[in-house]
């Protein structure tokens, strides 16, 4: 059974259109057109690493804290990969902004905890 349908079909790019401006504020490969300030804690043992490093155009170190952690904000679109790339991160990462994020994390993290037999 073929599942891919071949079609003579063309697609053109509005002649002012341009790919790098539209992906810009995404955080990976999406772009769902929703802008968001994203607020993150890194702890000691990665702040170093977090604030040498860019992620995106849009990073700011925002604090440099008394115990060695960090905050760091973005304005990005795309959350849905930007969880996947927080979640990477562990327990030396906090969500601090938007509080959505943050409970979706949560959620993740109790799944996860549920997963492999803790309550």
């Amino acid at each position: 059974m073929d599942v891919f349908t071949y079609t003579s079909e063309r697609f053109e790019y509005p002649a002012n259109f341009s790919l790098k401006e539209y992906m810009g504020s995404s955080w990976g490969v999406i772009n769902d057109g929703e802008i968001t300030k994203v607020r993150l804690k890194f702890s000691p043992e990665v702040a170093h690493r977090v604030t040498k490093l860019v992620y995106h155009p849009s990073q700011v170190v925002e604090e440099l804290l008394e115990d060695g952690s960090v905050i760091i904000s973005f304005e990005v679109c795309g959350l849905a990969e930007m969880k996947t790339w927080i979640m990477q991160w562990g327990d030396m990462v906090e969500g601090l902004e938007p509080e959505w994020l943050r409970k979706d994390v949560q959620k993740r993290a109790k799944r996860i905890l549920a997963l492999y037999g803790f309550s």
